[in-house]
């Protein structure tokens, strides 16, 4: 009897423990490699994006080539990630954001927005793969 006791006991401490765990957090912090397309197919080279702060909120910033940047702070609420663009170093007056999900701890993908100045707003998709 003591011995059904005994199995049962550590059957329960199996089912249960998974259960207890907290899940991971999606963590953002690091160099990433950004590939971006337009909604006219045009593929931009990969830009390598960097990360820092907390898991949940900071700053980031993406090479986008020719030494110049775009840089903006980000949000993470669980898989949900939202960019905003807050500086361009080529130009005056970039807005726009990237919002998208982690689809696991080394991966995410979403859609993008950007306006530059009175020019026609840029929209489009993007993946991102840690380095």
């Amino acid at each position: 009897m003591k011995r059904f006791f005994l199995i049962l006991l550590v059957l329960a401490i199996i089912i249960i423990t998974p259960a207890c765990q907290k899940k991971t957090e999606n963590s953002i912090l690091g160099r990433w490699e950004f590939s971006l397309s337009t909604g006219n197919a045009i593929k931009m080279e990969t830009c390598p994006t960097t990360f820092v702060q907390t898991l949940t909120q900071g700053y980031w910033i993406m090479d986008v080539g020719d030494n110049e940047t775009i840089q903006g702070t980000f949000r993470v609420d669980g898989d949900t990630v939202v960019m905003l663009i807050t500086n361009a170093s080529y130009r005056n007056g970039v807005i726009g954001n990237f919002t998208g999900t982690f689809d696991d701890n080394n991966k995410m993908s979403g859609d993008f927005k950007k306006k530059e100045g009175n020019d026609q707003p840029i929209t489009g998709a993007w993946k991102a793969i840690r380095k």
